[in-house]
Parts: C-alpha cells; structure tokens; sequence
C-alpha cells in the first residue's frame, strides 16, 4: 500500500520540541537531587523552587569529582580527610558530594537566607552537622 503524502509546512520553522533543562522546572518545585557515590550514594537532597538556584547536574558533578580524583593521583591528591568549600553552595550538593566521597569537613556559603535554610535542612537530613557549617555570606 501507498502512504499518502504528508503536508508540508508553509514556514522555515521546525516543530515545537518540549522544554527541557532549566527553563523547563522554572518556577515549579524541583524536588531532590540525589548524591551520587560514597556514604550516602543515593540519598536526596532538597532542591529550592525557582530560578535563585541552579544545582549542579549529577553528570557535571560526577565529571568533576572523577577529574580531581584522576587528574592529580600523581601529586598525591586524595579527597579523603580534606576540607572544601562549596562558594554560592545552592543546594549544597557539591560540597555534600564531597563529603559523602570522604572530605573531612566543608563550609558551605550563600548570600540567601532561604538558600542557607535549604542547606542546613540537606546537611541535617545527612546528619552531617559536625562536618559542616553554613554560613549566610556573600562568596564575592
């Protein structure tokens, strides 16, 4: 059998695609983040509503951590026992990371006082109070 032939669009514009990334979840809630390796591999964290914080995708935080564990094994870099700095931290996910992969201590910094609150809610949710403080500071 024949198809019949398909309409051809008058315009130049392509079809409509769904949204994805951040302007996807703008101002909707976003849910949790999960932590990817370590202690506390796949527990989740809160992540804010709105567009003051972008969290750190679990691919972008998986190539980071991947690169310093690999990038300076010749130095003799190692994660386990260090202390961080999550600057801007957001959700606290990078810093958190870090934790859960061994760092010894991390203070985190953001300027928003409802983004300070969702970090010490993420920290106590991993019970990691005594390795971490949370400060509302500006990073810059």
């Amino acid at each position: 059998m024949k198809k019949p032939p398909q309409k051809r669009s008058t315009t130049n514009t392509p079809p409509a695609r769904p949204k994805t990334g951040p302007a996807a979840t703008r101002g909707t809630a976003r849910g949790t983040l999960r932590i990817i390796s370590g202690a506390w591999r796949g527990r989740g964290i809160a992540v804010p509503a709105g567009d003051p914080v972008r969290p750190t995708s679990d691919r972008v935080r998986e190539a980071l951590f991947n690169r310093l564990a690999h990038a300076f094994i010749g130095e003799g870099f190692r994660l386990a026992g260090t202390r961080a700095v999550d600057v801007f931290a957001g959700t606290g996910a990078l810093g958190l990371e870090a934790l859960s992969r061994g760092a010894a201590y991390v203070v985190f910094l953001d300027r928003s006082v409802p983004i300070v609150d969702v970090i010490k809610h993420n920290v106590a949710k991993l019970g990691a109070e005594d390795c971490a403080t949370v400060l509302n500071a500006d990073g810059a």
